[in-house]
């Protein structure tokens, strides 16, 4: 009954994977592309291509809450949740804006963690493996004080492309914990930190000449959320959440003296830049502190079989620092308001309609409207047809409107810059449409699920060379809308567990992108090469007798450009389709008091390196050992 396309990847499909990283469970979602940057050691994971390493188009939750940065939208290295706490991941498949708002504008995945009374006891797991790969967690579920209780640590070391400044050392606290005030009132409190050195890569950047010389960054982030809920009736509750989170990233690199980076004498600088003296120029790309306080309260009401709905408000304040992407010392805000509400009506037997809409209002937003009109068909009661067009708008924000990257004095006021936001950029808009149908047969042991869309992304936020005014040097590249792409294709899943014991799944994406512009006449790259023409992905996974589990997993890409990374311009070749294989073997023990997993893992077996995200990103064979014990 789902008026948007929507896939769940589960505890199954996580453990036959044998990935060891959470981004990388989204190659099990149709459509999705996944690719580690170098550059800045970030996972790239979006939806239909159109992106680069920083993808601002896609929300991403825990547990129902946004881990979006202003900044940097979602850096999957600070999710802060272990791969052995997540239960599933529900992946809405297009446009989700009349639901979840502006972050929400071609797709949304809500991680989702284990639940409240599963797994009482202490737990750990350990994993050591290619590219100086250690990660250990330890979690604990019991209650105390009239709270159930779930308490993780975590520890996460890899080197991730060797011979790369993409080294990262990550250690993590959660906690979440829940209280019944009174048989209708509940509480929920989650915590979480996270610190470390990262880092960055950062050895092709325009204004930073240390190369592969540069450091390890200190990471630290923490969040906080209060949730508390209340039973109104049979079928009608409230809630009201609060949640604040804050990431600070120090990033020490620098060019040294600006007389040294200039060859000039220190004298000369107060000539040069009348009011300054010589000073030692900060360079590091990913300094910077990001900062969200959320409010929202939510009414549900699916009493009458006929008619349910939901509704609710909230308000958002986010705030960022950045001297090297904003050219600012204080914190720039941008406060933004939302409303919205879902509705579905059962028409008649076999006929559902439904409608949502969001109204969003920001700093950088006048006041806009997000929809979605869904009707569902069920012919028979194992198939389902589905249409649905969206509208969504996404706002502009805190970043794309600010951003003025490059060398700056102590005081902000730039030196040399390689990119520029003339401010007041009007939202991206899209139009999809999709045409759905899920059948599923033998008691849901097989299933399908096919979605044919197109969607039509208006005035996109792109960078553009050469396009920079006075006093900007040559080259820099400033932010601007374009004309937008139209994307055109068919997706789906096939699924089939014929026994607890057996799994299959298949995913598949074929789309088409379009420019709305010429790129031989305005010097850009094509839009239509950042969406590649197939993405497939296939996991089998069988278990033998004595809990013994195979399982193989197939993962292509066609050839695809990603954005950035010096790809603005044209002429850059796009990376080469690849095939990829990986390989699981576990073997489970049970005693009276623990259960043990074993597992063996290797990822791109059988193959040459491929090119990930960028030409220079090999990803080799690599092989990892887990361990993991339940106790009762």
């Amino acid at each position: 009954e789902s008026p948007a396309a929507v896939s769940v990847i589960d505890r199954d499909m996580i453990d036959a994977s044998g990935f060891t990283e959470i981004a990388d469970l989204l190659r099990l979602a149709p459509g999705f592309q996944v690719g580690l940057s170098t550059l800045n050691n970030i996972t790239a994971v979006t939806y239909h291509g159109q992106a680069d390493a920083l993808p601002r188009r896609m929300e991403v939750l825990v547990d129902g809450h946004s881990v979006y940065n202003s900044l940097f939208s979602v850096d999957w290295h600070d999710l802060g949740v272990a791969l052995a706490d997540v239960d599933r991941i529900e992946v809405v498949r297009g446009s989700n804006s009349p639901t979840y708002g502006s972050n929400a504008f071609i797709a949304t995945i809500n991680i989702i963690t284990r639940p409240r009374y599963a797994d009482p006891g202490w737990f750990a797991q350990a994993t050591l493996g290619s590219n100086a790969t250690r990660q250990g967690t330890l979690r604990h579920v019991g209650d105390l004080a009239g709270f159930d209780y779930r308490l993780s640590l975590g520890y996460d070391q890899s080197d991730n492309f060797p011979g790369r400044n993409d080294e990262q050392l990550l250690r993590t606290l959660n906690l979440r914990a829940w209280h019944d005030l009174s048989d209708t009132d509940a509480l929920e409190i989650q915590l979480g930190a996270r610190n470390g050195p990262i880092g960055r890569g950062g050895d092709d950047l325009l204004f930073n000449p240390l190369g592969a010389n540069l450091g390890s960054n200190a990471v630290a982030s923490n969040r906080q959320l209060v949730r508390w809920s209340r039973v109104l009736s049979a079928g009608r509750d409230t809630s009201v959440q609060f949640y604040h989170q804050r990431h600070r990233e120090q990033d020490d690199a620098t060019v040294g003296l600006l007389s040294d980076l200039l060859q000039v004498p220190p004298a000369a600088i107060s000539f040069l830049f009348p009011g300054h003296v010589d000073e030692v120029i900060r360079s590091g790309l990913f300094d910077y502190t990001d900062e969200r306080y959320d409010l929202e309260w939510q009414l549900n009401d699916v009493s009458d079989e006929r008619l349910q709905w939901v509704a609710g408000a909230g308000v958002r304040l986010n705030r960022t620092k950045s001297l090297v992407q904003l050219g600012r010392t204080d914190f720039v805000k941008n406060l933004g308001k939302r409303a919205f509400a879902d509705m579905q009506y059962r028409l008649a037997e076999g006929w559902l309609l439904n409608a949502s809409g969001m109204l969003e209002q920001s700093d950088t937003l006048d006041p806009a409207l997000s929809y979605r009109l869904a009707l569902n068909h069920t012919p028979r009661p194992n198939q389902t047809l589905r249409a649905s067009v969206t509208r969504a708008v996404r706002d502009s924000g805190l970043f794309s409107n600010n951003m003025e990257m490059g060398l700056h004095f102590s005081d902000g006021d730039p030196i040399n810059l390689v990119g520029y936001s003339p401010g007041g950029l009007p939202p991206e808009k899209m139009l999809s449409w999709e045409l759905g149908w899920l059948g599923n047969w033998f008691d849901r042991r097989l299933s399908l699920d096919l979605k044919a869309f197109r969607e039509e992304i208006r005035h996109e936020i792109i960078a553009l060379p050469g396009l920079a005014p006075e006093p900007l040097p040559d080259g820099a590249l400033i932010l601007g809308n374009g004309a937008g792409v139209d994307i055109t294709g068919l997706e789906g899943q096939l699924q089939y567990r014929p026994s607890p014991r057996d799994l299959a799944s298949l995913q598949f994406s074929l789309a088409d992108a379009d420019d709305r512009f010429d790129p031989a006449s305005t010097g850009r790259a094509s839009e239509a090469g950042r969406t590649p023409h197939l993405t497939l992905s296939l996991l089998l996974a069988h278990t033998f007798s004595h809990d013994v589990q195979l399982s193989l997993g197939y993962y292509h890409i066609d050839e695809m450009r990603w954005q950035g990374a010096g790809e603005v311009a044209t002429g850059k070749l796009p990376l080469p389709a690849y095939d990829r294989f990986d390989l699981r073997l576990a073997k489970r023990f049970r005693w009276s008091a623990q259960d043990v997993l074993v597992e063996l893992i290797a990822q791109n077996i059988g193959n040459d390196a491929y090119a990930e995200f960028r030409a220079d990103n090999q990803f080799d064979t690599r092989y990892f050992l887990r361990a993991s014990v339940q106790f009762h």
